[in-house]
């Protein structure tokens, strides 16, 4: 099976929240994904605009593109965002969310993604933070 690919860009910081819910989920049916994992890929995708707005661009204004994926057996979700680089790694080593959210206070919405997502990977490429996001949808 070939790959389907859906992407569009959007700008931050934004208020149509509820627009780009219904075009992922939109997309998302016509991939016929079944509607208990459209709910756990909207909350991802709520999740990670809400970061990026907040703490990649600010009040400052900037591109986000966001393309979803299908193969045989996932959802690949990738956001792109040219703000400020996000660390996910402290040396060598993932940062703990779980242990960020009790200790800190915050991170609750990165340690939902991680519960829900199977796989994920951020890294910086350039001036891009590129964030990716995988879901089993078999």
């Amino acid at each position: 099976m070939k790959k389907k690919i859906f992407e569009f860009c959007t700008i931050s910081p934004f208020t149509k929240f509820n627009e780009i819910r219904e075009i992922v989920k939109e997309c998302l049916l016509n991939y016929r994904i079944p509607e208990d994992k459209i709910y756990n890929i909207v909350v991802i995708v709520d999740e990670i605009l809400s970061n990026i707005v907040e703490h990649s661009y600010g009040i400052k204004k900037g591109p986000i593109k966001i393309k979803i994926e299908k193969d045989e057996k996932n959802i690949i979700l990738t956001f792109e965002d040219q703000g400020k680089p996000f660390i996910y790694k402290k040396g060598k080593e993932p940062i703990d969310f779980e242990k960020d959210v009790t200790k800190k206070g915050r991170g609750l919405g990165l340690l939902i993604v991680q519960k829900i997502a199977n796989k994920f990977d951020f890294e910086r490429k350039g001036r891009k933070n590129i964030k990716k996001f995988f879901l089993k949808i078999d």
